[in-house]
């Protein structure tokens, strides 16, 4: 008979992650904890829902990233699907995504991964919560994907998301000032965003 593992906060198991990418690829350390603050900001935005839900509650979490979120929520007893394709500008998740899934297969915390588009989400009424942290502005079709989740859902369940707000001049990928428009900063501002080392495909995000 194994005795169950204590539940980690999610900043024990980021602290964690964060000494694994320190031996295994300290070249994805920066990116690392640019991801880590996101899920840190994300478990919070949704704690409320989570304490309404009952034990064992199946959660769909919509555009997953790098894991980190989806695999707190497994290990804390939730049955969590991860909606995460891996496309064109975030194609340095997979490495993320690869020592985050080994490190969570070694407790027996993995969520079930769907790899593929929000738009082509095919589920119906089985989830009793959805959510999302900063996803909606990169889906190609905002409406397929609220109609997808939506049905997804069963009866009386919540798709909480959020938002970066583009009226604050601010890129947060590359720590820079937007110009008005993508083309006008990628102009202006060249060498800071070819050039950044943290990120590592800088033209594709």
């Amino acid at each position: 008979m194994h005795s169950e593992r204590p539940v980690r906060s999610i900043v024990e198991w980021l602290d964690e992650l964060r000494s694994v990418f320190l031996e295994e690829s300290p070249a994805l350390l920066s990116l690392f904890d640019i991801y880590a603050g996101e899920a840190l900001f994300g478990r919070r935005y949704i704690d409320q829902d989570l304490k309404r839900l009952p034990a064992g509650a199946r959660v769909l979490e919509v555009g997953a990233g790098s894991l980190l979120l989806s695999c707190q929520l497994a290990q804390e007893g939730y049955q969590v699907t991860a909606l995460e394709p891996v496309g064109a500008g975030f194609s340095h998740f997979e490495r993320m995504r690869q020592i985050v899934l080994t490190s969570a297969l070694s407790t027996g915390c993995c969520p079930k991964i769907l790899n593929l588009p929000a738009e082509a989400l095919d589920e119906n009424a089985c989830f009793c919560y959805a959510f999302s942290i900063n996803v909606m502005e990169h889906v190609d079709s905002i409406e397929r994907v609220l109609e997808n989740v939506g049905r997804s859902l069963s009866q009386g369940a919540i798709y909480r998301f959020t938002c970066p707000n583009y009226l604050f001049p601010y890129e947060p990928h590359f720590n820079i000032p937007t110009l008005f428009s993508k083309r006008l900063t990628e102009n202006f501002l060249r060498s800071r965003i070819y050039d950044n080392q943290t990120i590592p495909d800088p033209a594709g995000t």
